[in-house]
């Protein structure tokens, strides 16, 4: 048994109604995958104190990572976009006109690209609209050009926009093959 917030629920409610919805669990910190099981129930009734509703997931836990009583967090995911757009999170700013990536040109120069983000997830953003695959984008590094200390500028670090997504991606160009798994 788990919480979403009730806000979550349409998405999960759309991708029961498309067939059984997978759910992960992971352990306390969220970075070791236990076990992976299918969503079983939804409650009828929000908790009208957290405005969360419970689920109920099944998990077979083959190698016993999962005990009664211990502390898991839970990703549902409801829907997988093929062939997503993704940069790493690190590399997408906010400004007044929205969101926007440095894009690294052939030339090596360095222009403000606006973009539409989907969502995120894992320190990754799927992008709707503003870049290609392959394009180079600046993922962190603030000192581009003369340093006003008179200290050489720190080179910024870079990834390549990935087409597919998952676990792992840090943008590598061909990375075709991957899902970005949408999870609430």
């Amino acid at each position: 048994m788990f919480a979403l917030p009730a806000a979550d629920i349409p998405n999960v409610q759309d991708a029961l109604a498309n067939g059984p919805v997978k759910a992960i669990a992971l352990s306390a910190d969220g970075k070791t995958e236990l076990d992976t099981g299918t969503l079983a129930a939804l409650d009828s009734q929000a908790n009208i104190t957290s405005g969360t509703i419970s689920l109920k997931a099944i998990f077979p836990n083959p190698d016993r990572k999962l005990w009664p009583g211990m502390f898991v967090n839970v990703r549902v995911v409801t829907q997988v976009q093929d062939n997503g757009l993704t940069v790493p999170l690190d590399a997408v700013q906010q400004g007044p006109q929205g969101q926007y990536v440095f894009v690294v040109g052939p030339d090596h120069k360095v222009a403000m690209q606006p973009v539409s983000v989907r969502e995120t997830l894992n320190g990754e953003a799927l992008i709707d609209k503003g870049l290609s695959a392959g394009e180079t984008v600046v993922v962190r590094g603030h000192q581009i050009g003369v340093s006003r200390h008179g200290r050489p500028p720190s080179r910024p670090s870079t990834a390549s926009v990935a087409a597919g997504a998952g676990r792992g991606s840090r943008g590598k160009p061909g990375d075709d093959d991957r899902d970005w798994r949408s999870s609430t």
